[in-house]
């Protein structure tokens, strides 16, 4: 049960740093991306998740601030690294 939990923490906690990250950079810094808000939120989650993916299986490149089993600066990392390519991506009739 315990185990279930922390699972699903993770998964939250995966999902709102992501999205975070993805809304401060189309908010704060002016990224645009294809489908505004919801495209870098998107992006975000999917950036965060292969960012803690590659930190728990290269184990010790990220590793210096733990929340459960989830690398927070890689999380991070991989979302802005990710919805930046997103932008670069987006087509120049978007923008």
């Amino acid at each position: 049960m315990i185990d279930t939990m922390l699972v699903v923490l993770e998964f939250v906690l995966l999902i709102a740093f992501g999205g975070a990250s993805g809304f401060v950079l189309l908010r704060f810094f002016k990224v645009q991306t294809l489908g505004a808000h919801w495209g870098a939120i998107i992006v975000g989650v999917i950036g965060g998740s292969l960012g803690t993916f590659l930190a728990f299986h290269l184990k010790g490149l990220l590793a210096f601030m733990h929340l459960y089993h989830m690398d927070v600066p890689a999380t991070i990392l991989g979302a802005i690294i990710l919805v930046k390519l997103f932008n670069l991506v987006t087509p120049a009739s978007y923008k």
